[in-house]
């Protein structure tokens, strides 16, 4: 014999299904509304930036050349360690060395998000790279070595942060 069921009696079934019912067993999903964790366990919304504090550089805007500054992000792509101590050692009193790019990283940060040699981390921080400043999305230069997977760096960045 072939039973029809309705459509009404199929979304009854699969209902008890999905409570348990047919098995005898009672599954109850947790419930915060109404309790101290809605807020908590509630989903953050994407555009929302973590309220991480960021130190931005004291030095006065009058002082910096902007052409040097830029060169400087130039020259931490190329990652030449010598070029790097030349151009620092002519114009350290030019630049920010903590000041934010484009993108919002220090150039402490952007080698450390590159993977960079240690060589040029160390000539950044000789010459006053701070490695607790955050970038603009709250990650650190301990946070950008640790993801681009040069453990070298990141254990250099760490022991620094004394």
């Amino acid at each position: 014999m072939i039973v029809i069921q309705t459509p009404t009696e199929i979304n009854q079934k699969m209902t008890m299904k999905r409570k348990g019912e047919d098995s005898g067993v009672s599954f109850k999903k947790p419930c915060y509304r109404g309790t101290i964790y809605e807020k908590m366990l509630s989903p953050i919304s994407p555009s929302l930036t973590l309220p991480i504090k960021t130190r931005i550089c004291e030095s006065s805007e009058r002082f910096i050349n902007r052409s040097l500054q830029k060169e400087l992000f130039q020259l931490l792509e190329n990652s030449n360690e010598t070029e790097l101590k030349d151009f620092l050692l002519k114009n350290s009193d030019k630049i920010d060395i903590n000041q934010y790019g484009e993108d919002g990283v220090t150039p402490l940060q952007l080698v450390c998000q590159s993977g960079g040699e240690v060589g040029v981390a160390r000539t950044l921080i000789g010459y006053g790279a701070d490695v607790r400043l955050t970038s603009r999305d709250g990650w650190s230069a301990v946070h950008m070595a640790t993801f681009s997977g040069n453990t070298r760096l990141m254990l250099y960045i760490l022991s620094c942060r004394v």
